[in-house]
């Protein structure tokens, strides 16, 4: 492998590179010059140590090829490379190595490994005991366009190619579960195949949080978002055979763009999810108690939501709706947990249970 040395690029390259004139306090000022090396026709620089791997998008351009040359301990909070307005667009080969202590705080915004990268190649990333307050689709780069990225992984969950990326800009393991015909399988290979595109039961929650109005509530992409991932979700993490999924459902009239009533149901179902029920089946029935207590609350009469009787009724339409829509292998029960009516006032008021 040749090597020779590079001395920092000057200051005007280094406002084009990052599009901003203050190095930001946690990237040490001055790191070392980096060593390059030609392997198979691409210049790379040679990473060997913190300081360098801080310098890409300040002192070393963001459309560079960087290669990691050995182990690097992180200190102190990371700063993501690359930002929306000025992605990274290089190369970024991990070569086998780790980097470990990455602990990224995030306010709102994006936050990762990388923030953003475009028409980059990211790969063989390896992050050991990283900590990121705010969990993304894809922790190595929270946002990617046109961005290859292979055989890297966080915390030993493996990230790859097919790894999306957050707003649902990048929606492939949506398509892969639709592809994969996954209404026709049964709940424990279902749940398998959850796992093994989304990595854990937290990764598919921050990508249901992510995904949230994407898709439309008739598409395909929709129904899956909004009913069969939540309820597997709750699978997930029931910690036994018992699910609790929870529901919300909302009521109200307007009068001249003015809001005259308002209400808000929400309640849990339960139910066995160790049966042999396909996923079909088990949104089906889901779907069929939901139908049903929106008739149940759209029926109602306003002046009754504030009275006492409001939540047993509700909680008696559930029970009955959760029993005609049982099947068998599944059986449902269902739970009223709150009812809200708006006040005279404007504000929510919980009409049952009552304290």
């Amino acid at each position: 492998m040749r090597k020779q040395k590079l001395a920092a690029l000057c200051c005007g390259v280094l406002l084009l590179a990052c599009g901003c004139g203050a190095v930001p306090a946690a990237r040490p000022s001055e790191p070392t010059a980096l060593e390059t090396a030609t392997v198979e026709g691409l210049d790379y620089y040679l990473l060997e140590d913190e300081a360098g791997l801080r310098a890409i998008g300040d002192t070393y351009p963001l459309s560079g090829n960087y290669l990691l040359e050995q182990d690097i301990v992180l200190t102190g909070q990371w700063i993501p490379i690359g930002t929306e307005a000025a992605p990274f667009t290089g190369v970024f080969d991990g070569n086998g190595h780790t980097i470990q202590g990455l602990h990224v705080t995030g306010s709102g915004g994006g936050t990762g490994f990388f923030l953003s990268c475009s028409g980059a190649v990211v790969r063989d990333v390896v992050l050991e005991e990283a900590e990121i307050d705010i969990p993304g689709f894809f922790p190595i780069v929270w946002e990617a366009e046109d961005t290859e990225i292979t055989g890297c992984s966080i915390n030993g969950a493996a990230q790859g190619a097919d790894a999306w990326a957050s707003g649902g800009e990048e929606t492939a393991p949506i398509e892969a579960l639709l592809s994969a015909g996954y209404e026709e399988m049964t709940l424990s290979d279902f749940r398998a195949l959850v796992l093994d595109t989304f990595g854990d039961a937290a990764g598919l929650q921050a990508a249901l949080e992510g995904l949230s109005g994407v898709y439309e509530a008739d598409t395909p992409e929709g129904r899956l978002v909004s009913l069969t991932l939540p309820a597997t979700l709750a699978e997930l993490t029931g910690g036994g055979a018992s699910v609790r999924l929870e529901r919300q459902r909302t009521a109200g009239r307007t009068l001249l763009d003015t809001v005259e009533f308002a209400c808000s149901l929400s309640y849990e179902i339960t139910y066995d999810s160790g049966s042999a029920v396909t996923v079909a089946e088990r949104d089906g029935a889901l779907e069929a108690v939901r139908s049903r207590m929106r008739e149940a609350l759209d029926a109602m009469p306003e002046s009754l939501f504030s009275t006492a009787e409001a939540g047993p009724a509700l909680q008696q339409a559930l029970q009955r709706a959760a029993e005609d829509c049982s099947l068998p292998g599944l059986g449902l029960a269902g739970t009223v947990t709150a009812l809200t009516v708006m006040g005279p006032d404007g504000t929510d008021q919980t009409v049952y249970p009552r304290s």
